[in-house]
């Protein structure tokens, strides 16, 4: 049955989605973490239902910024934010910041954007320069890690 995500997890929430992630097949328990081919299997078994080109997306996702692997707590940490887009928002900018400089380069913006319209459809696909013009608020040139929280913020207020 679909959970509806909008709503803030609890605490039990949250340790039913650790005993799900614990159940999979390639659950680590000495490192506790997952492989991305899990992810899958993990989202539909706390009722988090996606289509697969979602899936694909969040299959890259891990793979791409964790080293290929899913770490248990990271994951119930975004679980967590999910209905806090605030939270959500600045996990996401953080996460995006592969070169942890505090600004967002063209292909880190890419890579931020598709995982944007995964969770919400309305956001936009924009080029590099027009999310910098937008995002820019201190027109210095380059998008921090706030500006961008706050871009998006507004787009999955949308």
């Amino acid at each position: 049955m679909p959970r509806d995500f909008s709503i803030p997890c609890t605490e039990a929430d949250i340790e039913g989605f650790r005993a799900v992630f614990r159940s999979l097949p390639t659950y680590n328990a000495e490192e506790k973490f997952i492989y991305p081919i899990d992810v899958t299997a993990f989202s539909k078994g706390i009722g988090y239902f996606r289509t697969p080109e979602e899936y694909a997306v969040y299959e890259q996702y891990w793979a791409k910024n964790y080293n290929g692997v899913v770490p248990m707590e990271e994951l119930m940490t975004i679980l967590k934010d999910l209905a806090d887009t605030c939270s959500f928002a600045r996990a996401m900018a953080v996460a995006y910041d592969k070169d942890g400089n505090g600004f967002f380069s063209a292909d880190e913006f890419e890579e931020l954007i598709e995982c944007c319209r995964v969770h919400n459809s309305k956001v936009e696909k924009i080029g590099f320069e027009e999310f910098v013009n937008v995002a820019d608020t201190d027109k210095d040139g380059k998008v921090s890690i706030e500006e961008c929280v706050k871009w998006i913020e507004g787009r999955l207020k949308m």
